[in-house]
């Protein structure tokens, strides 16, 4: 009864956040999309006629999309919030156990996804209203697809958050980004797989495999592939009427659920209670010592530089300023610098040391533009999602905005210590891009490494998280960069007076999104 009530107190927290809304908000949108046909898989130039089958297949996979990459996000970071809060250690003081917890957290992210779940489950229902083919059977061919396929999946998702929750490896940006490739991973396995046998958590072969058979006995031939479209085409119809479901279907998807109870467990064994001596999300230690180190860095260099040019006579006063200002900006440059790279893994100096002697001496101009700049890109993308997140995170907000200047001076620290690691880390493609006379490659590389922390910033302060922005570039970078885009090739081919316009456009980007973070940061000044 506990964790039932832990987990309906959690459920109506959640909800009165901002990201509930717009998570209720973006599924409206995308189940108008997939109502008004513009949402729609197909099989080459070939879809379903619209009856309850079709609907109910559409709103199936695409709710799946949705539940195994969004609604993993949207759980993600309960566990966090509760020791960032204080909540945790009041629940850890109580006699409720830890398998209790974690069992109330999964709990809260099924309640949390189940509104979402009857979203798409209501729109399907009006989009075979207007249709006008209502019946039991087509209700039924309606239903049954989104409670077997996608159901499953919103129960695993809300377990497998809790488990990345529970890790504290995990906890942050990392497991963030090594969710979305497990993700893309089960997304194109899925594509892969032909039959029900085969291995298919996201259940796409069970529709592409009827489909497929049905295009076969009706026109005699399925050319082309299965695949989603995001625009309304000009397709021919075929009747489909959707798959056969039987108890050997159902105990498949059913088999899904397994992981689910088996996250279960394995989040209570890795979970460790609540000790407020040693947070897992901000150890005191740290806390501590981030205080006394920048306390007693300022102090040693303010007495050092003023005992340096007390000696200075006053016909040097002007010089002597000028010089004070200089070294103060850089000292603070190294503070911001020492602060950002804190706690950097020594595996990811290293990998990015192998990367600028790789392409300073061995890669090609293709490898260099194909394959160091992606990755040496997404390299500090750790760094830059925590730009906009320091205050709330070692909780020192109330310090920093009592302070004279704090928006100013803090954010353009950051925002210039951002570009200065991203130089560092694109070194070498700048000396390599000068060296092989390619300007478009240098100027492109020069305005990414301005934008991006430029939009870390502003994503940052407006979530009050890193999330945002890690799933933001992430997927850019995948479908970009690493999946070598038509515009990504074409970027590196345009004459001067396109390359002109665009890096104005993007200079004016960077620009509204720095403007965008002092104003957010202003905002919460306000409401401090």
């Amino acid at each position: 009864m506990m964790v039932l009530r832990l987990a309906i107190a959690d459920f109506r927290e959640r909800t009165r956040r901002y990201s509930f809304f717009i998570a209720i908000t973006a599924c409206v949108v995308i189940c108008y999309s997939i109502g008004s046909g513009e949402f729609t898989f197909h099989w080459g130039a070939y879809i379903g006629s619209a009856n309850g089958a079709w609907i109910g297949m559409n709103f199936a996979v695409i709710s799946v999309l949705f539940f195994s990459l969004a609604g993993f996000y949207l759980c993600k970071g309960s566990i966090a919030f509760d020791e960032k809060s204080g909540v945790g250690f009041l629940i850890g003081s109580t006699q409720t156990s830890d398998s209790g917890y974690i069992s109330s957290k999964i709990l809260s992210n099924i309640f949390f996804l189940c509104p979402l779940f009857l979203i798409f489950l209501t729109a399907s229902m009006l989009s075979l209203q207007v249709a006008g083919n209502v019946s039991q059977r087509e209700l039924s061919n309606l239903i049954c697809p989104q409670l077997i396929v996608a159901l499953p999946i919103l129960f695993s998702v809300a377990a497998i958050a809790v488990l990345f929750d529970s890790l504290r490896l995990l906890q942050r940006g990392l497991g963030n980004i090594l969710y979305f490739f497990v993700w893309i991973t089960l997304v194109n396995y899925s594509n892969s797989a032909q039959t029900i046998h085969d291995l298919d958590l996201l259940g796409f072969t069970i529709f592409k495999y009827d489909f497929r058979q049905t295009l076969v006995s009706t026109i005699g031939t399925a050319e082309g592939f299965w695949d989603l479209s995001l625009r309304k085409e000009n397709f021919s119809t075929v009747d489909w009427q959707g798959t056969q479901w039987n108890m050997k279907i159902i105990w498949i998807r059913m088999f899904y659920i397994l992981p689910f109870i088996a996250f279960g467990f394995l989040s209570t064994t890795i979970f460790k209670r609540f000790d407020d001596t040693e947070s897992r999300l901000i150890p005191k230690k740290r806390l501590n010592g981030l205080h006394s180190f920048l306390l007693s860095s300022a102090t040693a260099f303010d007495n050092q530089i003023r005992d340096r040019f007390a000696r200075f006579d006053s016909s040097r006063l002007f010089i002597r300023r000028i010089i004070f200002a200089d070294m103060q900006i850089i000292a603070e440059h190294l503070l911001e610098l020492k602060l950002m790279l804190k706690n950097q893994n020594m595996l990811w100096y290293l990998l990015i040391v192998w990367l600028h002697v790789w392409c300073l001496f061995t890669a090609s101009h293709f490898d260099v533009r194909y394959v160091a700049l992606p990755w040496l890109i997404i390299a500090p993308i750790l760094v830059w999602s925590r730009m906009g997140t320091y205050e709330s995170y070692y909780k020192v907000a109330s310090l920093i905005y009592t302070t004279q200047r704090s928006i100013r001076k803090q954010l353009t620290l950051r925002y210039t210590s951002g570009v200065l690691i991203g130089l560092v880390i694109t070194t070498p493609i700048l000396l390599k891009a000068l060296i092989l006379g390619d300007l478009n490659l240098a100027a492109i590389t020069l305005i990414f490494i301005a934008f991006l922390p430029a939009l870390a910033l502003a994503l940052g302060i407006i979530s009050r998280g890193s999330k945002l922005f890690e799933v933001t570039f992430v997927l850019a970078w995948y479908i970009g960069p690493l999946r070598g885009h038509p515009i990504y090739d074409q970027l590196f081919n345009l004459p001067y007076p396109q390359l002109g316009q665009f890096l104005a456009l993007m200079s004016m980007l960077t620009l509204a999104f720095l403007i965008l973070s002092v104003l957010s940061r202003t905002v919460q000044l306000h409401l401090k």
